[in-house]
């Protein structure tokens, strides 16, 4: 089936729900529960997986992926979040380690 067929069967739903969200009357932990989403989720990752093959594609993935390390390690430093500092300085191990950057990996791994 096309994805994009299937992601806009749920659009509907989804619209709503963002509604929902923004006027506060139901919590994100209630939309990521609901089919809609996980629907959404789904066909999103079968999207990303047809696109594997494509070395441009795998690039912009790893953009991203980096992209929201960084995200969740500034959110994780501005709230004080401790298991979220702890995951995001796991996740940068090996982008330390990659890009040559050995006393901060290990510095790191003694931090973990």
């Amino acid at each position: 089936s096309d994805w994009s067929s299937d992601v806009c069967s749920s659009d509907l739903d989804l619209k709503m729900y963002i509604n929902q969200l923004m006027s506060n009357e139901t919590t994100v932990t209630e939309v990521i529960e609901t089919d809609s989403f996980k629907h959404l989720k789904t066909n999103i990752l079968k999207f990303k997986n047809s696109l594997s093959e494509s070395p441009s594609a795998l690039l912009w993935f790893q953009l991203l992926d980096m992209s929201e390390i960084l995200c969740n390690s500034l959110v994780a430093e501005r709230i004080g979040n401790w298991i979220l500092h702890l995951k995001s300085m796991n996740d940068m191990l090996p982008y330390f380690a990659a890009s040559g950057h050995y006393l901060y990996a290990k510095s790191t791994y003694l931090h973990l």
